[in-house]
């Protein structure tokens, strides 16, 4: 049988071998399972180094204390790898020094001996503490010459040495603390962590003497007892109660600080008094010891002083009034404790001051009822009334004479004039420090006003005469005053012109028949304004110049009015379409396009297929020269404005419509050749159209086809930022294509156009984001940079405005557009100190949406307004 065959059941050495690697603690069944049960002469071999390998490893765990962790792994010997593995990946945190013994082993296993010096050496290697461990990756360079093993082991005596004294320094620190009164055991765990634990615990004694100096030198110079108590729970706390002996400290330290601000605060007061004048026993200072007792005493002393103080001022008052000097108030007067002898004196002298003060007041009183404004003396008065008794006893006769004047006042002629005069004088009179010039030029001034008076009236009663005469009148003249007696005459005047103006009034509204005749038969409604010329003229005549104005206008507000959504609300349209024919529901028709454009735009479609009734006056038509003999064909052209209206109302057309350049400069000059011609008429203009041409219908339709292009995503994210942080995030949808519907976002944002009061900048935002948005050009990004440039300052504006509505008792809730309008109301009741916000609507021009150059100029100043710098905190 050779080497190579399969050992059969009767191979008797394969039994010894199954029963030796048994008795090892192997599992034979799966070393027959390794090879399929199989096992050749030739594998023996490799079992027995496996097997041997394996020995070794188990040596290495058991010094580890692991070996009971891959025990059960180990059986099969086949595992060797993958337990290895798992072991050097453990021994890597746990013993970080082991394969790197390891790693010399070959050297050692050679000779028993050797080998037992090995295991011998990592066995002390095992004992040592963690700290050691460096020292052991130190000597594993050694282990590669097994001949050095005497120098290794005085090596190992020197860690065993290092760690016997440290284990020797652990014990005496324990015995200190010990000694200090703390109940500590021997930490657990390696020296490190021993060593941690007994610095903790001698940073705690040393925290512990540091609180008791503390309280010794901040508690107990103000109060003993409270110093004492604290103390003894400081001593209390335990070691292991790190929180405790903090929370005592904090509190410790608390206290002391206040203790030191009352001290503080009572001198202070204590010196502030003294700077007044005032002072208790003579005391200005006191020390730590006292400051108890005086805040026992504090409240009945500050009464005291307040009263004092009120009794103080009064006598200095006094005294320099009527420059007294009386020593014995002087000796008493600041010092708190003969507070009630100090009043007792003042009120003998505030009793004689207070009978001065009601004598002058009765004075004062009774010439008051005259209108005078003594105010002055009644000031004088309290100051100081023995002087104002006085002077106010020598001012009478020029009160008496005052009086005297207002009477001739009152019965002055001053139905024509002078009433405002009159009543000057008399406040002058009333109100001024009289003296004899004032006196005697009012005097002066009554004489010469009653002179004219006398002279006027005889020169109405000469012209009442002529009157008479004339037979005009028969009553005599008896008028109580001078416009009464001039009403008459002017009365009598105006009954000889009412005719005349009823004749010229006759005339004019004849003239306008005929041209409401013109108008009726070019379509109008003009039944109205027949009626009103019938029943009231005058009107009629100020209505119809109104009405002209509008007429005149038929053609731009029909234009709006088409370009508007009427299939969300049908019967308005149909009720405006019939409206615009009458002169008078014109007028206001214009001015109510804004409103009804946010009708409609916050309505549903009612009717797919409706179109506006568009209607216009019969016109005389206009024919231009046919072009290359073309045949023509007239049809009516609705004109577009050339350039982007700058209101709110424009902005919106500007959604549902672009411009529409009219093709031949033949149309502008027919445009004038009718204006020339119509009188009482307002054409529609007709211009002829080569059957080359394309309608202009549609050219509108191409353009508004490019209006709904996709915008670059950019510009796209650009809007959904700004208008979320406007509050406007609803303004930005989508049509059924999946493309941005500008016409909706144009609409959404000119709605917030023109509202004042607002900040103006607001204003000039959204106006410059109406012409930001997307186009069919080339500048879409560079747009979506200008949007992100006014995003990045609105934040801080949006505070801004925070601040000024809650610095006016009133509070933002978050929405940009309706907290502004909020302050704008704010800030017209209640300005700010500084210049004043313009809260009228933005009417500066703004360039075009394709200059971008200029967009970016007109971005930068908005910026540069909305993020101004803070001068002493206030933008």
């Amino acid at each position: 049988m050779s080497n190579d065959e399969t050992t059969s059941s009767s191979f008797g050495d394969l039994e010894e071998y199954a029963s030796s690697w048994a008795e090892s603690g192997f599992d034979t069944e799966a070393i027959s399972e390794h090879f399929n049960h199989n096992i050749r002469l030739s594998d023996i071999e490799d079992i027995e180094t496996t097997i041997h390998h394996c020995e070794t490893l188990r040596k290495r765990l058991a010094l580890a204390n692991e070996e009971k962790t891959y025990l059960e792994r180990l059986r099969n010997p086949f595992n060797i790898e993958d337990v290895e593995l798992d072991f050097m990946e453990w021994s890597k945190t746990n013993l970080p020094w082991e394969s790197a013994c390891y790693r010399y082993y070959p050297l050692w296993s050679s000779d028993d001996e050797k080998e037992s010096q090995y295991w011998n050496l990592l066995q002390n290697f095992v004992s040592f503490d963690e700290s050691s461990w460096p020292a052991i990756q130190l000597l594993a360079p050694f282990l590669a010459e097994p001949d050095t093993y005497e120098n290794l082991l005085h090596e190992v005596s020197k860690i065993e040495e290092s760690e016997a004294r440290q284990r020797q320094m652990l014990d005496e620190a324990l015995s200190v603390l010990r000694e200090q009164g703390f109940d500590i055991t021997k930490p657990m765990g390696n020296f490190i962590e021993q060593l941690s634990k007994i610095d903790h615990y001698q940073a705690i004694s040393d925290r512990k003497e540091y609180v008791l100096l503390d309280i010794k030198n901040s508690i107990q110079p103000f109060d003993t007892t409270l110093s004492e108590t604290l103390e003894k729970r400081t001593q209390e706390i335990d070691i292991e109660d790190r929180e405790s002996l903090e929370k005592l400290e904090k509190n410790i330290q608390t206290i002391s600080h206040h203790l030191k601000e009352r001290l503080v605060e009572m001198n202070t007061m204590l010196s502030n008094w003294s700077n007044q004048g005032f002072t208790y026993l003579s005391t200005t200072q006191i020390s730590s010891s006292e400051l108890l007792e005086w805040e026992h005493m504090l409240p009945e002393i500050e009464q005291s002083f307040n009263v004092h103080s009120a009794a103080m001022e009064r006598w200095e008052t006094i005294s320099k009034s009527w420059e007294l000097d009386d020593s014995e108030i002087k000796n008493i007067a600041g010092k708190l404790e003969h507070t009630e002898t100090f009043l007792e004196k003042i009120e003998g002298l505030e009793q004689e001051w207070t009978n001065l003060e009601l004598r002058t007041a009765s004075i004062i009183e009774h010439w008051e009822q005259f209108g005078f404004d003594l105010d002055i003396w009644r000031y004088r008065a309290t100051e100081e009334p023995r002087s104002a008794l006085a002077g106010l006893t020598t001012y009478i006769p020029h009160l008496e004479k005052a009086s005297e004047l207002m009477d001739s006042f009152f019965n002055l002629d001053t139905s024509l004039g002078g009433e405002e005069e009159v009543g000057q004088r008399t406040t002058l009179l009333q109100t001024a420090d009289l003296d004899a010039d004032i006196l005697s030029e009012m005097e002066d001034w009554i004489e010469k006003r009653t002179l004219r008076n006398t002279r006027h009236r005889r020169m109405l009663e000469r012209e009442w005469s002529q009157l008479m005469r004339e037979g005009k009148t028969e009553f005599e003249p008896n008028f109580s005053d001078l416009h009464s007696f001039e009403q008459a005459i002017a009365s009598i005047e105006r009954q000889g012109q009412q005719h005349q103006f009823e004749h010229s009034s006759s005339r004019i509204i004849n003239n306008a028949k005929h041209e409401l005749q013109t108008l009726e038969s070019q379509g109008w409604n003009v039944g109205e304004l027949i009626n009103l010329a019938e029943e009231e003229p005058a009107e009629f005549i100020r209505q119809f110049s109104l009405s002209r104005v509008a007429i005149s206008n038929i053609s731009k507000i029909q234009r709006r009015l088409s370009a508007l959504d009427w299939r969300r609300d049908v019967t308005k349209g149909l009720e405006i379409s019939e409206l615009v024919r009458n002169p008078l529901s014109l007028k206001g028709i214009e001015t109510q396009i804004p409103a009804l454009i946010r009708h409609l735009s916050s309505r549903p479609i009612e009717e797919e297929e409706f179109n506006y009734p568009l209607w216009s006056p019969t016109q005389r038509p206009v024919l231009l020269p046919k072009k290359d003999g073309h045949s023509t064909v007239k049809k009516h052209v609705i004109i577009q404005p050339q350039t982007t209206l700058e209101d709110a109302q424009e902005a919106i057309l500007e959604a549902m419509e672009e411009k529409v350049e009219v093709e031949t400069s033949e149309l502008q000059e027919e445009l004038v050749a009718v204006k020339e011609e119509a009188i009482h008429t307002i054409p529609a203009p007709l211009v002829e159209e080569t059957a080359s041409e394309k309608p202009i219908q549609d050219l509108n339709e191409k353009q508004e086809k490019n209006i709904e292009t996709a915008p670059s995503p950019r510009l796209l994210n650009s809007f959904e930022s700004i208008l979320k942080r406007l509050s406007l995030s609803e303004g930005l949808a989508f049509n059924a294509q999946g493309n941005l519907d500008t016409k909706h976002l144009r609409r959404t944002l000119a709605e917030h156009v023109g509202i004042e009061p607002r900040d103006v900048r607001v204003d000039r935002m959204i106006r410059l984001l109406l012409r930001l948005l997307p186009s069919d050009d080339a500048f879409n990004d560079q747009r979506a940079v200008l949007i992100d440039n006014i995003e990045e300052v609105l934040p801080k504006y949006q505070q801004w405005i925070r601040m000024r509505l809650e610095a006016r008792h009133s509070g933002a809730i978050g929405n940009f557009l309706e907290d502004s309008i909020q302050l704008g109301a704010a800030l017209e009741r209640t300005p700010g100190p500084g210049v004043k916000v313009p809260l009228t609507a933005d009417t500066l021009p703004l360039p075009e949406s394709s200059n971008v150059q200029d967009m970016e100029k007109s971005v930068q100043r908005l910026v540069e307004a909305l993020d101004l710098a803070a001068a002493g905190g206030v933008n």
